[in-house]
């Protein structure tokens, strides 16, 4: 067998070639980009993340090290408090630009009201799609 191209990889039909570790990152279903911080933007681990930068209590900026081609991708946002169970949304706090993801953490409190929590323990992002 031969290793697969980037183009055969992109496609992801081929079943007569290889993934090789320098080029299974062109697959569609492999991420592209993931990072694990917490809410004062401190990278605990990731691939592909160059920053994070801390945009205000509850917002956070992921800035990624090879841009995607287009805003067009997926970014998955979980994480939380080790040690108390509260529960928090993440959310994408503006439309995705090629090399940025702005997040927005909301949290429920007394009575149904919103507050931003200002101090996960974790947050964790994994992106999908074409880079450029």
């Amino acid at each position: 067998n031969t290793a697969a191209t980037q183009a055969q990889m992109e496609a992801a039909v081929s079943t007569g070639v290889y993934s090789s570790p320098g080029r299974q990152h062109f697959h569609p279903g492999h991420p592209k980009a993931w990072v694990n911080f917490n809410s004062a933007g401190t990278i605990a681990a990731s691939y592909n993340i160059t920053s994070i930068t801390d945009t205000g209590t509850g917002n956070w900026t992921v800035n990624i090290a090879t841009d995607f081609s287009s805003g067009d991708y997926v970014g998955v946002i979980t994480g939380g408090y080790i040690s108390t169970p509260l529960a928090i949304v993440y959310n994408m706090r503006s439309a995705p630009a090629a090399g940025t993801y702005a997040i927005r953490a909301n949290q429920g409190g007394a009575g149904g009201s919103d507050q931003d929590p200002d101090t996960p323990n974790q947050i964790h992002v994994a992106f999908f799609g074409d880079q450029a």
